[in-house]
Parts: structure tokens; sequence; C-alpha cells
């Protein structure tokens, strides 16, 4: 992969869409909850972690491939699910699914496109997954699964954390909704494409909240998986207990994430709870993570954490929206040559390597409360004398300085 583009961070990419893209529109990508805390939280927790390199290493020849369920990646980053491309690029999802396929990664298609799944399908034989919202009318969930087996997607990421959506003040104060000649084009069928129509608040919101199911429980991806054979991700998983949950459920993947902080305000970030989930998980099933990943010391520091791989998402649209199909690919250009000089610089010439080390190549106060729970949780575990038991009060009294 060879990149031509001028663009050289994340900032670089994020100013030059914000100079182009309509500011309603760009609200809609770049906004998130409430006071928007979780957004910023999501990146600021990357910048509490710092990297504690090895040295003398033998890192000449560095490996960023990744094993996924039927695939192997040639580095650990996938596009995530994001709504109607064509906001910000005349091709859509079509782009996307070109510049995924050119640099051999996976396009997560949203329920949400405004390209169709058979299109984005048609023009890219690289793998996809196919992003499922749950309806409260099963026969669209049943339909859409239907058309994603058929067109050749190869796994469900099933969105579990919007049983409504978030109160995203942008889009209301814009009163935000599409525009004439860009729908939900998967839901034409069922008549429900047409995101046009001006209202009181936010279009998209009032649609989500009037058709996806807030009565969703276990029982409904047991159901699921008794409609397909396709392996199914849960995304939105925070709590260990549904991590722990979920492997009851013939589940093939988890995607800790926050919704990028578009759901609930002053929720904790994905890479805060990630170490914890990857321990009662005990590669079970992978891990994928999004939020706030935005360069290669961020994969990095995740996959050090107990990823298998990221997810991104607004970067991709910034991207889009700078240069179409060409800059989507030198963003992803760039993640992994971040990625491969991040990992030859802290001493590590392989993604396991990373993921075996783990905490010893991070430092910081995050990092200091995360190995000192892992700790309590390792004492707690019979890894003391049986004579020994901690308690709620020798925790305060434990309590590292």
């Amino acid at each position: 992969m060879q990149s031509t583009s001028k663009i050289l961070s994340n900032d670089d990419l994020l100013e030059a869409s914000k100079k182009i893209l309509k500011p309603e529109i760009f609200d809609f990508i770049s906004g998130g909850s409430g006071s928007e805390w979780s957004v910023k939280n999501n990146l600021d927790i990357f910048h509490q972690i710092q990297i504690v390199p090895r040295v003398l290493q033998k890192s000449g020849t560095i490996d960023t491939s990744v094993s996924l369920p039927g695939k192997n990646l040639s580095f650990p980053v996938i596009i995530a699910p994001c709504a109607f491309h064509k906001l910000v690029c005349e091709d859509g999802e079509l782009a996307t699914a070109k510049a995924a396929a050119k640099c051999n990664t996976i396009l997560t298609l949203s329920t949400m496109s405004s390209c169709s799944m058979e299109d984005v399908a048609s023009v890219s034989n690289n793998d996809k997954w196919f992003q499922l919202y749950l309806f409260k009318d099963q026969r669209i969930t049943e339909d859409l699964v239907r058309r994603a087996e058929i067109a050749g997607y190869e796994a469900l990421v099933v969105t579990v954390d919007l049983p409504a959506m978030g109160m995203r003040l942008r889009d209301i104060r814009n009163q935000f909704s599409l525009p004439k000649h860009i729908e939900a084009v998967n839901l034409k069928k069922f008549h429900l494409s047409d995101i046009s129509e001006k209202s009181e608040g936010s279009k998209v919101k009032e649609h989500t909240d009037q058709q996806f199911d807030a009565n969703i429980g276990w029982d409904t991806i047991d159901w699921l998986r008794s409609i397909t054979s396709l392996p199914i991700f849960l995304k939105g998983i925070l709590n260990v207990e549904d991590a722990i949950e979920s492997l009851n459920h013939d589940i093939q993947g988890i995607i800790i994430s926050n919704h990028g902080g578009r759901q609930i305000d002053g929720v904790v970030s994905p890479i805060e709870v990630l170490p914890e989930i990857a321990k009662m998980v005990n590669n079970k099933v992978p891990l994928i993570v999004d939020g706030g990943i935005r360069c290669g010391e961020d994969i990095f520091k995740a996959i050090a954490l107990g990823a298998n791989a990221v997810m991104i998402g607004r970067p991709v649209l910034w991207a889009l929206s700078v240069g179409g199909e060409s800059e989507l690919e030198s963003l992803l250009t760039r993640l992994q040559k971040e990625l491969i000089l991040a990992m030859r610089l802290a001493g590590c010439n392989s993604l396991q390597i990373v993921r075996d080390r783990g905490f010893s190549l991070l430092a910081g106060e995050k990092i200091t409360n995360m190995k000192w729970k892992e700790m309590m949780m390792k004492m707690e575990n019979n890894h003391v004398s049986e004579n020994i038991k901690i308690t709620p009060s020798a925790r305060f009294f434990l309590k590292p300085i």
C-alpha cells in the first residue's frame, strides 16, 4: 500500500474534513451524547497510557497480521459500521468497500448504509461483515439476515447497546435529517428508508426510537442464532458480566464499544474495561475494541491490553470527505505504518508478542490501577495462602499510594 496523501496525522485529517463538510454533517459524524464527555474520554484515556519499550529485541521484521474467525488480516484494523457514507462522499459505501479491499481489511456495513448491501457486495470480493440492528418487527431483522447471507457477508455484527438512541444534542439543535437524495436503502422494501422529513429535533433519533426494539434480551440472540449459521459478533459490550454471559449464547466474537460516546454520556471507555474482559473471556472468542483509536500507538496499546483487533469509525468518514476512496486507503496505510513503527520502537516483532507482554509494555496511573486490580483478582482466586482472605477493608488499606 503506497500513499500520496499530504495528510500526516489524525489532527490533519480532522481539520481538513471540518473545512469541507457542512457544519450539520460534521456534527452528525463527530458529535456524541449529552456534554460529549464520553467522546473526549475515549481519546483522553489513550493519552494516560504510556508505552514502555523493550530494546535489543531483533525487531528488523515486523508482523502485523492477525487471525479472526475465517479471515487472516494483514493488520488488526477493521472498518466499524457507520451510517450514510454518501453524506461525505458521492460514492458512499462503494468507495469504502474498494479501499478496504485494497488494504486487505474488513468493511462492516451498517444496516443504515446509503448504498444497498447487494451493491456494496458487488464491487468487492474482499471479506465484509454486516452490522445488524434488531427491529421491533422481526420480519425486517430476518429479511436483512437473509439478504446478507445471499450477498456473501461473512459475519453479523449485532449492535446491542441501542435500545434507544442517545441524546445527541448537536443533531437535536441542528434539527438534523438526511438530504432527500440519501436514504437508508436497505430498508426501502419496508418503506422505512426516507429520513429526510424535518422534525423538531433529530429525525434520525425519531426514526431509530420508532423502529428499533428496546425489549431485546439474550433470548433475542438465541433467536438470531436459530435463523442463521453466520458467525455472530456482539457489539456494545462494556460490562464483564455481559461478556461472560455472551459465551453461553454461541457467539463468535465480542466488540467492546461505547458506540463512540454517542449513547450514554459519562459511560466508561472501552479501553478501561478491556483488560478485565480479556481476563475473563480467556481467549474463548476474539475481542475487538473501538472508541478513540486514532493512531498506530493507540492500536499498540489496545493489543497490549488484550484486544485481537480494533475498529475505527469517525476517521473513515473524515477520510472519505477529504478524498474519497484514495484518502481512505491512505488512512489505512498510515495506520499500518504507524503500528509497525510503534512495534519496532517498542521491541515487539509480532502482535502475539505485544499481547503476551501485555501490561509490562505499558505505564501510567490507569495502568497501575489495572495492574493492582489484576493482582487482587489473582489473590482472591487462591493464588495466596489459604490462611489469607482479602476483605473489602483490606482492599482499602492495601491500595497503592
